[in-house]
């Protein structure tokens, strides 16, 4: 046997030459790919054939047969290979065994029978589901829930107690002996029967199945009853968003202008449905009540009402202008100037008006059309102002209210006109006291000037008095007869010598101060003496040196002149 295995190969190797003469060139390496792989399938059955048990004793047939059997193997496994390479390398595909038909059968059948029985489960299970509905406003539950809840612990305790009779109670205690209606898919609470009626217990059931609990929440801003959404003011429905181009169908009332009030869709088949109504109709029959999309598939949702809020701004702009203008008028005219501003709702009875009449101003000018909706606008719109700071309010004792705005709305005249008031009122102080300290400046000047020049005409008048007395003394002794008296009237002297001064006050003020200067004169004596016409009047008389005299003065001559005369 181990000598066969080499003439086996050596054999081989005769057959390939004759081969390679034979093919063409480019198919030499093909050939040679072949023989490696045919030699590697024949290898490992040539080593393995020690290890084969001979079953004959003492025959060589064996050997023989084994390796016959090998190279027919090994020829097999090559032209195999050999059939690979020529169809371009593609791999043979495994082609599983096909199971018997019977088997096959048997298999879809269970398949039928679990999705027939699924789809009852399924097809109770979304009904259920559906008729929770919506939850109640800030909760995760509802009366339909809680009714559910109520009869489930209801069932649980009766089968519990091997009872064949059930007390059904939406109460926390769930064996009081009173029953309660079931809450309807519209969510009003159906009346019981009769009082205290009772159920019959319902077995246990073989296959517990999940029953459900949970309602789809109430959206934001919404009140929400199993069957319907409700928006709160100021907010509108919108759709889902896998429902984004279809309108939510409109069951508000009529008297209400925006979209508020959702209710779930009625049969499919209603045939005075719109087409809305329909596509939800449609839409709440297939998907409502399936696991994972809840009691109301899609439910619809509440946003802002950007119509409300247009006129809520508009009307709040309006109020806010007029306010605003009505406080610029009373501040440009003066008006209240002196009414005091302690207070808050001082400050708004003197710049602003009365919430109640400025409402009817403003309901006088909205349009028909708004005035169902204007209370709530106007309200509203007072509120924002306030939130914003830009108008304030104030309630004084009767209850009345004042509304007036905190900027007021000035032109450019008025505000030229307020703001020379205002630095008038803040500088009037300075202003007054300024003008009266230039004043007194300019009036103790020329107070000064006139006591100047009154006093270098003082000094000439008292200089030419003195003169005069001087002169009246030397004529007197000089001449008698010319001047029979040596003395002269201080009032007629006062008349001579202010003949050009023809205020009365003015030449007795400047008289009096000649008077003390030359009466203060020792070369001067004063006496009353009886003068022409028989009067008594105080007289001056010089009684000094009269040293060397010139030329009598104009007025000296005047006087002596007089004195001749008379």
């Amino acid at each position: 046997m181990g000598s066969a295995a080499p003439e086996v190969k050596q054999e081989r190797l005769f057959i390939v030459p004759s081969q390679v003469t034979e093919e063409d060139e480019s198919d030499m390496e093909e050939m040679q790919q072949m023989e490696a792989l045919r030699q590697d399938i024949a290898s490992p059955v040539v080593e393995a054939e020690p290890a084969v048990p001979v079953v004959m004793d003492g025959s060589q047939e064996p050997e023989g047969d084994i390796v016959s059997e090998s190279e027919e193997y090994a020829d097999g496994q090559v032209a195999a290979v050999s059939k690979r390479i020529s169809e371009g390398g593609q791999v043979v595909r495994h082609q599983p065994e096909s199971e018997p038909e019977g088997h096959s059968l048997f298999t879809r059948l269970i398949i039928l029978l679990l999705l027939l029985s699924s789809s009852g489960m399924l097809y109770d299970y979304k009904h259920e589901s559906s008729g929770i509905g919506f939850c109640t406003a800030g909760t995760a539950t509802n009366a339909v829930v809680e009714d559910r809840r109520a009869r489930a612990a209801a069932v649980e305790l009766c089968q519990r107690e091997n009872r064949t009779t059930q007390y059904v109670s939406n109460t926390d205690s769930a064996t009081s002996p009173v029953p309660t209606g079931t809450a309807s898919v519209s969510g009003e609470d159906s009346q019981p029967a009769r009082e205290n009626a009772v159920e019959t217990c319902p077995p246990p059931t073989f296959l517990p199945l999940s029953h459900p609990e949970t309602c789809t929440p109430c959206p934001r801003h919404a009140t929400c009853t199993p069957s319907s959404v409700t928006c709160e003011n100021g907010y509108v429905l919108r759709s889902h968003p896998v429902l984004y181009y279809v309108p939510v169908p409109d069951y508000s009332p009529p008297n209400q202008l925006s979209h508020t009030t959702f209710t779930r869709p009625r049969s499919l088949f209603s045939t005075d449905v719109d087409v809305p109504e329909l596509i939800y109709s449609a839409v709440s029959t297939l998907f409502d009540g399936l696991p994972g999309l809840g009691p109301v598939a899609f439910p619809p949702r509440c946003v802002a009402d950007p119509r409300r809020r247009r006129h809520i701004n508009g009307m709040g702009k309006s109020i806010e202008t007029f306010l605003a203008a009505e406080r610029g008028k009373r501040l440009c005219s003066g008006e209240g100037a002196s009414l005091p501003e302690d207070t808050e709702i001082a400050q708004a009875k003197k710049w602003g008006r009365e919430l109640e009449k400025l409402r009817d101003e403003s309901m006088k000018k909205t349009s028909p059309n708004l005035l169902p909706l204007f209370n709530d606008t106007f309200n509203e719109a007072i509120t924002q102002l306030v939130d914003w700071g830009v108008i304030f309010m104030a309630e004084d004792k009767d209850g009345t209210r004042y509304i007036a705005s905190k900027n007021p709305s000035l032109d450019v005249w008025c505000t030229l006109t307020v703001k020379t008031r205002e630095a008038w009122t803040q500088w009037r102080a300075s202003v007054i006291g300024s003008a009266l300290l230039i004043l007194s400046a300019l009036v103790l000047k020329r107070r000064r000037a006139q006591n100047a020049a009154e006093n270098e005409r003082v000094a000439g008048l008292v200089q030419i008095a003195l003169d005069l007395l001087r002169n009246q003394e030397l004529a007197h002794h000089t001449d008698p007869v010319t001047a029979p008296r040596p003395y002269l009237s201080s009032l007629q002297l006062r008349d001579l010598v202010l003949q050009d001064e023809h205020s009365v006050s003015a030449r007795t003020r400047l008289w009096e101060r000649v008077e003390r200067v030359v009466e203060g004169n020792a070369n001067v004596r004063t006496n009353l003496e009886e003068v022409e016409g028989g009067d008594e009047q105080r007289v001056w008389q010089w009684v000094g040196s009269t040293g060397k005299l010139g030329a009598p003065s104009g007025a000296s001559r005047q006087i002596a002149a007089d004195e001749s005369a008379s």
